[in-house]
């Protein structure tokens, strides 16, 4: 990841890499979720950064801590998903995770329990994390129990039902049939108050479900809605939309898909706007129903105006705006004094590169297409993205999948360069993908890869 640091911190000795795999066992998700069952145990998967060296480094720093791994290893089923693993597409589809690096905690039936968004160089944060981690799976445990109670009694308290349903959202567990239930359980009067209204909206109710007529046929729908924070509504309909199109992906309902996509269409002004939102939403329900046909139809197009609209000139105004937005909201003002009685101020600004954040993107576009194209129909379109990544970013990981990317589509010693570079860059990241030394040696000899 490339960033400027008006004021760095630098971390020295760094652990060797072997020590921090010892927590990991080599073994596939899907290998993971039989032994977690099994053993009944939590799943600790930790995503490797696929641009960002020291976040990794970082991250390694606290594995090879001796006594932590040990228990990284006893406790868990812990694995580790490097960039170019092909656990790590199916995995962030199934739990949602765009995230570059981070820790998913896992239960034995496959439920997300905890998501860490980071990384740390001292076990101790990791063990809060473990904590925090425990402590959900136990109020997952807890909730189970009080909606069986709540049931089994059938005393239908509106205000118990309304904390149980948030409790379920706040553990983002599904709240789908206990909304349908809580619209039965209040009154016509109640549904037309400003304080049931907004309850039911922040649930983020599925489309057209009976929770998401209720209110939306509500004459006080509008009121109670656009007295909600914008930043709010947007983050509502978004898991609206994504809990949505999830549920017309289940029952392989196209129709239902169009017309949420349809509706979503309405939360933006812009005609661009209103094309990308749609072309997303039917994205994300012909890559649930795996309909490569119809997903590649709507993927390639919307993608070639994604790389068109990457002109210098748009790169040059971002990369502006980003820099003075730092500058203007530092994370330290460090006052140093002078001769004279004067003072010095420092003023220490993080700063991403939008070349980094879009070269990002567009790697795991490629990466994402190519592990969806089975047949290699569309690696030419894969190629183009990840060249375009390898562009804005040169990083190990990028240049590597581009590498193989050339390779299969016959292009050999195009592809052979690409992975010496990768090889190159990686060593002087100070992490050394040695794995990819005999990928090398197979283009060379002209032999398959897989």
């Amino acid at each position: 990841m490339n960033k400027l640091l008006l004021l760095m911190l630098c971390i020295i000795g760094m652990p060797a890499l072997s020590d921090a795999q010892n927590a990991f066992q080599n073994i596939s998700f899907e290998r993971a979720l039989q032994k977690a069952k099994k053993e009944h145990k939590l799943i600790f998967l930790q995503f490797e950064s696929d641009d960002c060296t020291q976040c990794n480094e970082v991250a390694d720093r606290a594995f090879a801590d001796v006594d932590f791994a040990k228990k990284i290893s006893s406790e868990f089923v812990s694995l580790k998903i490097q960039p170019d693993s092909k656990d790590r597409i199916q995995v962030g589809e199934r739990y949602d995770f765009s995230e570059r690096f981070g820790t998913l905690f896992i239960d034995e039936t496959g439920r997300l329990i905890y998501t860490m968004r980071s990384t740390s160089s001292t076990p101790g944060s990791y063990l809060k994390e473990i904590e925090t981690a425990y402590k959900r799976q136990r109020d997952f445990r807890t909730i189970e129990e009080i909606e069986k109670s709540y049931f089994e009694k059938n005393h239908k308290n509106v205000s118990d039902f309304e904390n149980l349903i948030q409790a379920k959202t706040d553990l983002d567990l599904s709240t789908d049939l206990l909304l349908t239930e809580y619209t039965n359980l209040v009154t016509k009067d109640s549904l037309n108050s400003k304080r049931v209204l907004q309850f039911l909206i922040r649930q983020a109710p599925v489309y057209r479900s009976k929770a998401d007529l209720a209110m939306r046929g509500s004459n006080n729908f509008k009121e109670a809605w656009y007295d909600l924070p914008n930043a709010e509504r947007i983050e509502i309909n978004n898991r609206m939309f994504r809990k949505s199109i999830k549920m017309a992906a289940m029952s392989r309902d196209e129709s239902l898909a169009k017309s949420i996509a349809a509706y979503s269409m309405g939360t933006t002004t812009s005609a661009n706007g209103k094309q990308n939102i749609y072309e997303k939403n039917m994205m994300s329900f012909y890559s649930q129903t795996r309909d490569t046909a119809k997903y590649f139809a709507i993927a390639i197009p919307y993608y070639d105006r994604y790389i068109q609209s990457l002109t210098p000139e748009y790169l040059k105004r971002i990369d502006s705006a980003a820099k003075s937005k730092a500058f203007k909201n530092p994370e330290k003002i460090i006052s140093k004094p002078m001769e004279g009685g004067k003072q010095l101020q420092i003023r220490s600004a993080r700063y991403t590169s939008p070349n980094s954040t879009y070269g990002n993107y567009l790697f795991r576009v490629a990466n994402f297409l190519s592990n969806f194209d089975a047949s290699n129909k569309y690696i030419e379109h894969s190629i183009r993205y990840a060249r375009k990544s390898v562009e804005l970013s040169a990083q190990p990981n990028y240049l590597h999948f581009l590498a193989v990317l050339l390779y299969k589509n016959g292009m050999k010693e195009e592809a052979i360069n690409y992975e010496e570079k990768a090889i190159a860059l990686s060593k002087e990241y100070r992490r050394e993908r040695k794995e990819w030394f005999p990928i090398l040696e197979k283009m060379k000899a002209g032999m398959p890869l897989n």
